[in-house]
């Protein structure tokens, strides 16, 4: 009876940990489930099993996790520091959608497009906010911001966060994000 409580309580935990729209949560959800596999283990008699999955399966893999996830939770976007007061209050957007979609937001001021261009290109910034535009390269994808003709996002075309913000450059203007 004590074994199939246990895997109940795993379903529920893994139900819960492949819903959660934020990292963190599932991080969490991550760690329930495997401890519950430790007590599943302990329960069935096998204390080696156990023991592994205590360490590697919950108290290592839940360190890597919430590592990895500090590093990669976060967008650097870069502005361009002479932007006006309309495209401070596109950042502002751009910072609130980010944070909704569970990302810590990073803005980092460039002088020139090209040096912010550069940056991007190195790996340190993860988009670009501009009025100006870039010369056409073909690795940027520039998405214009509807409503604003003359702002843009540039982003490397093979960025994971593509889609997240195309659909900001959709939204914008037509819904609060």
């Amino acid at each position: 009876m004590l074994k199939i409580g246990i895997v109940v309580f795993m379903l529920v935990a893994a139900f819960y940990t492949v819903t959660r729209k934020r990292p963190l949560e599932a991080i969490f959800g991550r760690t329930i489930l495997g401890t519950l596999a430790v007590a599943l283990y302990a329960a069935c008699k096998a204390p080696d099993v156990a023991l592994a999955e205590g360490l590697l399966g919950v108290a290592l893999s839940t360190f890597v996790y919430i590592t990895a996830f500090k590093s990669l939770g976060r967008i650097r976007i870069g502005c361009l520091v002479s932007q006006d007061a309309a495209s401070r209050e596109i950042q502002n957007l751009l910072e609130q959608y980010a944070r909704a979609k569970g990302y810590e937001v990073e803005l980092v001021n460039y002088q020139a497009i090209q040096k912010a261009t550069e940056a991007l290109e190195e790996g340190y910034l993860d988009l670009i906010y501009s009025t100006a535009f870039p010369l056409s390269r073909p690795d940027l994808e520039v998405l214009p911001i509807k409503g604003k003709t003359e702002a843009v996002l540039i982003l490397p075309k093979k960025s994971d966060l593509m889609k997240l913000f195309q659909a900001f450059s959709c939204n914008t203007g037509e819904e609060e994000v």
